[in-house]
């Protein structure tokens, strides 16, 4: 099912009447008034993006394309229409829309926004001075219909209702668990009010890796849009012709493009993901492989370690992992819980891990940096830290960086059996699934990604990558290096030999 948005009661009853016309900044497709046909040809991309039906829309905007508008626009067009179809029968009382973003103050040009254009409606409007939280009250027959703004760095604020559109503001700060959420939130009013319970995201690039450039390319595709019910729109700056009245040969947007580099075109202006260059782990896809998992008290942990010496990026990772449970016999593994931490000593971790709860597994197997055994001056090394403060005996080996990388790649790799990948990770896990480019540094909210080294002109160079922001991933190939030994051509997966401090299972 998808919006019936388009179905509008008159917005402007003396200019257009019966035109059902939402100002949208372009002429009436009725009547010809407003704007004349001159102008409103330079309105494709906001057009394309206001006319779409698709349940869940991305709308991203070059800087100042007026993406903030377009997407209140629509949202607008979506309570009218929603007010439309069921205020009358008494339905629209007691039901909601939110705006949503990392933070409330996010939120407020969309809330004034919406707060000025319902309150031309013939609906009793009444809203608060306030975004942090933030509603408007739309008094209908039976009781209010409410626009709420939501944070979502709350959970709490993301639950208990079903909202019948949803407006997510600055979506690419927004984080995918916040995202999948929402997901979940409009399915009752899906399904009570069919062509409701929408989604539309707005936002800028802030980066062209992680969950959201992903979907904005993914929604290009006609088949996704037809599978998933979801569409995307790039609306260039120059789309704006207020701002940039000679469109994309204006003067102003010619002198950007002269000033910065074409991947920050691309963004800034064309508001299309530009990918950098040589990414290690080329086929992590947050779309695929960051999925909520389940931990089970009773299967087996597997836990990778690295302590993190390659330099100023390092930090002590801890990835833990269990066995997935997917309808094949192959080996399938969900990455559950991690400890992603810079400046802390192994001592310090190891009191961390026996908090966790994933700790009182009765069988954990470690796998370390084989730089683990290794004395610092006079302390101890970090597996005799280990073993001293948590019982906990680390396996280790000596892992080639090409075949570790090829092992890590074919755990990223899709099983023909059923259809999973064989490795995937809660969105919990932020500090591997930003060295992978699925999210922003936990750190300082930057994107670095786990690459390979580069010249001047961004062309890949040298037999290895730079040794930095790779800590997680390279816990995880330790582990798998040691599980199934190092990938081979017909993916055969054995168990090799590796150096142990005691010769018995490891039990803690």
């Amino acid at each position: 099912m998808r919006l019936v948005w388009r179905e509008l009661p008159d917005s402007d009853s003396e200019r257009h009447p019966g035109c059902g016309y939402i100002p949208t900044g372009r002429e009436c497709p009725a009547c010809g008034g407003f704007l004349g046909p001159e102008l409103a040809s330079e309105y494709s991309y906001q057009e394309d993006f206001l006319a779409d039906d698709h349940l869940t829309v991305m709308g991203t905007g070059g800087e100042q394309a007026g993406k903030s508008n377009s997407v209140s626009m629509k949202a607008f067009g979506v309570i009218l229409a929603f007010l439309g179809q069921y205020a009358g029968s008494g339905r629209a009382a007691g039901e909601v829309a939110w705006l949503v973003a990392d933070n409330y103050e996010l939120t407020a040009q969309e809330f004034g926004n919406l707060r000025d254009w319902l309150r031309t409606t013939p609906f009793k409007v009444r809203a608060s001075k306030r975004v942090d939280p933030g509603e408007i009250t739309v008094r209908v027959p039976g009781g209010d219909f409410i626009v709420k703004t939501r944070s979502s760095d709350s959970t709490q604020s993301l639950r208990a209702e079903s909202p019948v559109v949803v407006m997510v503001c600055e979506a690419a700060l927004v984080s995918p668990d916040a995202y999948e959420r929402l997901r979940s939130r409009v399915g009752r009013a899906r399904s009570m009010f069919p062509g409701y319970g929408a989604i539309l995201l707005s936002g800028t690039l802030e980066g062209s890796l992680g969950w959201y450039p992903t979907l904005l390319t993914k929604w290009k595709s006609p088949a996704v849009q037809e599978a998933e019910n979801v569409a995307s729109f790039s609306m260039p700056s120059f789309s704006n012709i207020f701002a940039y009245q000679g469109g994309a040969n204006d003067p102003a947007i010619l002198e950007i493009a002269a000033s910065i580099s074409e991947t920050a075109y691309k963004e800034r202006v064309l508001a299309i993901p530009a990918p950098p260059t040589g990414r290690v782990h080329h086929a992590f896809d947050p779309t695929v492989h960051v999925q909520m998992t389940e931990y089970d008290p009773e299967e087996p942990v597997y836990i990778g370690i690295d302590p993190g010496y390659s330099g100023r990026s390092s930090t002590y990772a801890v990835e833990v992992a269990q066995r997935r449970p997917v309808p094949c016999l192959n080996h399938h593994f969900w990455v559950t819980h991690e400890i992603f931490e810079k400046e802390m000593t192994a001592e310090q971790i190891c009191d961390m891990t026996v908090q966790q709860t994933w700790w009182k597994s009765k069988l954990k197997t470690a796998v370390v940096d084989v730089a683990g055994v290794a004395h610092a001056g006079a302390m101890e090394s970090n597996v005799e830290v280990w073993l001293k403060k948590t019982g906990l005996v680390l396996l280790n080996q000596k892992v080639n960086i090409r075949p570790g990388i090829d092992r890590f790649d074919s755990m990223l790799s899709v099983c023909a059996a059923c259809g999973e990948p064989y490795l995937v990770f809660d969105p919990k896990c932020r500090g591997v699934i930003s060295e992978l480019g699925g999210a922003t540094n936990p750190f300082d909210g930057q994107i670095h990604v786990y690459s390979w080294q580069k010249d001047r002109s961004g062309s890949v160079v040298g037999g290895n990558p730079r040794d930095e922001y790779c800590d997680g991933i390279k816990a995880l190939t330790y582990l798998f290096v040691n599980q199934f030994g190092y990938a081979t051509a017909n993916q055969e997966r054995r168990r090799i030999k590796v150096k142990r401090r005691r010769d018995r299972r490891v039990y803690a």
